[in-house]
C-alpha cells in the first residue's frame, strides 16, 4: 500500500499492520525503519482529525519535548492529490513496557520506581510548558524502557489540543474525547454526571492542566505504593460495632475521590485500608504532604493540585534517602521510616493468603 503526504513523497506501507487497534492500526514503512505509519479505520477518517493532526505536525516544540513526546510527524493520504485523509507518520517507540504493568511488577525496585516517576514530571512538564493538556493520561499511553527507566507519551492524538491563530488571535481547541474512568478528575467527573454527558458531548471544556496534574499524582503514587491506588478502601467492620451496617458504608472509589477520601492520610468512619497496601509513611514527609494536595485538598480545589516540578524535587530528595531493606531483596525505604519493612510484610501476606486452603 503506497500513501502520500502533501510535498509530494510517497511511503509504501506493508501490510498485514503489525498493531490493530480500536480505531487505527500500525504499519511498517519500508526503508524507513525509524517510523510507523498510523491509518485509521474508515469511519474514522474525519476532516476533524486530518485538521488535528495536520495542527499537531506543525506545533513548534523543543528537541526534549520530541524526545519523549510522540507526535503526528506529517498527515498521510491515500491518494497522490491527497484528498483522502488516512493517517500519520510517527516515530517507531520499541522497549515498550506499560506503566500499569511497572505499577505491580516486582521485578523493579522502589529506585528504578523512583527514577520512572521522575521522568513522568518530566513528559508532564513538557507539555504543559508547550501550553498544551494530554488529557487522556491512559497508562497504555506511556511507552517505558524498564532498563533506562525513560519513557515516551505515545497515542497523542487523543491529545487536548489548544492553537492559537496568528492572523487574528482566535483559539482552537482540538478536545481529547476519550479518558480512563479512574483517571478522570473529581472536577471533570462531576462535570459530566451534571450534564448527563460523555467526554465527546460535554460543554464548558473539559481536560485541562489540573486534571492532568490528578492523573499524574495516581500514576506518582501506584508506583511508589506497590500498585495501590490513592482511593483504596475497604469496611472496617470493627468501627461499625455491634450494628454491622455494611450497606450505609459506600466503598465506591469514584465517589471516594469526589469527597476527598484520601484514607492514608484522613480517617473516614466505617472505612479502613486493605491489608495488603503499604503503610504511608514509607514515603517522605515531603511527598506525603504532596499526595495530600493532590487528593485531599484537590477534591475541592484542582488549583492545589502539585505541580510536576514539585513532585520532581521531591522525588529526587527520596531517591537519595532510601535505604536497602536487611533481607536480602531488592526492598527499598525512606531512611525515616523505622519499622519493619513493609515490602516483607506485603510479601508474607499474599504468600499467606495463597497458601490457606480454600
Amino acid at each position: 500500500m503506497i500513501l502520500y503526504e502533501k510535498n509530494g513523497h510517497s511511503y509504501e506501507i506493508t501490510e498485514p499492520p503489525f498493531k490493530i487497534g480500536g480505531e487505527a492500526t500500525l504499519h511498517a514503512v519500508t526503508g524507513h525503519p525509524e517510523w510507523v505509519a498510523k491509518c485509521y479505520k474508515p469511519e474514522k477518517c474525519t476532516r476533524e482529525r486530518e485538521n488535528k493532526v495536520t495542527v499537531m505536525s506543525k506545533l513548534q516544540v523543543t528537541r526534549y519535548f520530541k524526545d519523549s513526546v510522540v507526535f503526528p510527524l506529517v498527515p498521510l493520504y491515500q491518494d497522490d492529490n491527497c484528498h483522502t485523509f488516512a493517517g500519520y507518520l510517527m516515530e517507531r517507540v520499541r522497549n515498550i513496557t506499560e506503566l500499569q504493568e511497572i505499577y505491580f511488577g516486582d521485578d523493579l525496585n522502589q529506585k528504578q520506581k523512583t527514577i520512572i516517576a521522575m521522568n513522568l514530571c518530566v513528559m508532564t512538564n513538557l507539555v504543559h510548558s508547550a501550553g498544551q493538556v494530554i488529557g487522556d493520561y491512559n497508562p497504555k499511553n506511556i511507552a517505558l524502557d524498564k532498563a533506562t527507566g525513560m519513557g515516551k507519551l505515545i497515542d497523542t492524538d487523543s491529545f487536548h489540543i489548544t492553537v492559537k491563530s496568528n492572523k487574528n488571535g482566535s483559539v482552537r481547541t482540538f478536545p481529547c474525547k476519550v479518558g480512563v474512568e479512574a483517571l478522570i478528575a473529581p472536577e471533570l467527573r462531576k462535570k459530566l454526571s451534571d450534564q448527563h454527558a460523555d467526554l465527546e458531548t460535554v460543554q464548558g471544556g473539559s481536560f485541562t492542566k489540573e486534571t492532568d496534574l490528578y492523573a499524574l499524582g495516581f500514576h506518582i503514587f501506584a508506583l511508589l505504593m506497590g500498585g495501590a491506588t490513592p482511593y483504596r478502601n475497604c469496611v472496617d467492620m470493627a468501627a461499625l460495632g455491634d450494628s454491622k451496617n455494611v450497606s450505609s458504608v459506600n466503598i465506591d472509589q469514584f465517589e471516594a475521590a469526589k469527597k476527598g477520601d484520601f484514607l492514608f492520610a484522613k480517617q473516614v468512619f466505617g472505612k479502613k485500608l486493605p491489608e495488603d497496601v503499604p503503610d504511608f509513611n514509607i514515603l517522605s514527609p515531603v511527598l506525603q504532604e504532596l499526595f495530600k494536595r493532590c487528593f485531599i485538598d484537590g477534591a475541592k480545589k484542582p488549583e492545589c493540585r502539585p505541580q510536576a516540578s514539585e513532585y520532581y524535587s521531591a522525588l529526587s530528595t527520596y531517591y537519595t534517602k532510601l535505604k536497602k531493606c536487611s533481607c536480602g531483596q531488592e526492598h527499598y525505604l525512606w531512611e525515616g521510616y523505622h519499622k519493619p519493612c513493609e515490602w516483607c510484610r506485603i510479601q508474607q501476606f499474599y504468600q499467606n493468603k495463597i497458601g490457606t486452603p480454600v
